[in-house]
């Protein structure tokens, strides 16, 4: 659901801010704050105003997508009501603000079904009725392979296909069969994380897909026996002996890192 809405902006050269929602959100993390910022000549802590993620794409008139958005809670949606409907407009109490959203602003709201938990619950009519509705039906192994090959032509057909089952399989085995890392899900494994992947190849320049696995998979579990069944299945899928020495070690630049704190 993402991954479409992300490769249209792209295709209409359209920024495309993504915002991952949970129940422990709220508008100030949306919206902004007041921050720190230095001392007067008293010494005595300056605070100024610093945008949130969403008021920026408010004011700029970029797409937004409010991914997971049943995990959200009441307070989040209510907040969100005078931007979705013909007000077109959000409040900010702590600058008694009503800020107008700019014309080309756009707003996608992607969630998975209620029935696969994690806190999902199921949102009232009155708001969903304020979107289209468009359910999206899973990707085949086809399908996904075809995607990666088009996006990614510099990797080898034979390391995509590779990828493509990797990524299923660790799917099928953790979210359908739940074989293994029961503790920290709801889990998901799809294109998403598929093309993470080829793009951490493309920019680090390499052909091992080994140099990644860390990274993107096995990192995120949350016991040594978790990461071993994927290590396997990773082992299984590429007929290859994985190392945890071919993970780089990442590293962010200070040149990298806006004022704000934000990421070049």
């Amino acid at each position: 659901k993402t991954t479409i809405v992300e490769a249209l902006g792209r295709a209409l050269d359209i920024r495309v801010v993504r915002i991952n929602l949970s129940d422990h959100t709220d508008m100030m993390d949306l919206l902004g704050a007041f921050l720190p910022m230095g001392s007067n000549d008293e010494g005595a802590p300056q605070f100024e105003w610093v945008d949130g993620v969403l008021l920026q794409a408010i004011k700029n008139g970029d797409w937004v997508i409010l991914d997971e958005l049943n995990l959200a809670n009441q307070t989040v949606l209510e907040g969100l009501n005078a931007l979705l409907d013909h007000r077109h407009t959000v409040f900010i109490p702590e600058l008694n603000l009503e800020v107008k959203a700019h014309a080309d602003l756009r707003i996608f709201g992607c969630q998975n079904p209620v029935l696969e938990g994690g806190g999902r619950k199921g949102l009232p009519k009155s708001f969903l009725n304020r979107f289209a509705k468009i359910q999206v039906e899973g990707y085949s192994p086809s399908d996904l392979h075809h995607i990666c090959v088009s996006l990614h032509p510099q990797i080898e057909e034979a390391t995509l296909q590779n990828m493509v089952s990797f990524v299923g399989e660790l799917h099928q085995s953790v979210v359908v069969e739940k074989k293994f890392a029961m503790k920290g899900g709801p889990w998901e494994f799809n294109l998403r994380d598929t093309l993470r992947w080829a793009a951490l190849m493309r920019l680090y320049s390499t052909s091992d897909p080994a140099h990644f696995i860390d990274t993107l998979f096995t990192g995120r579990f949350r016991s040594d026996a978790d990461n071993a069944a994927a290590q396997a299945l990773f082992e299984k899928v590429f007929g290859a002996k994985y190392n945890k020495e071919h993970s780089p070690l990442l590293t962010i630049a200070e040149e990298n890192v806006l004022e704000n704190g934000n990421f070049l």
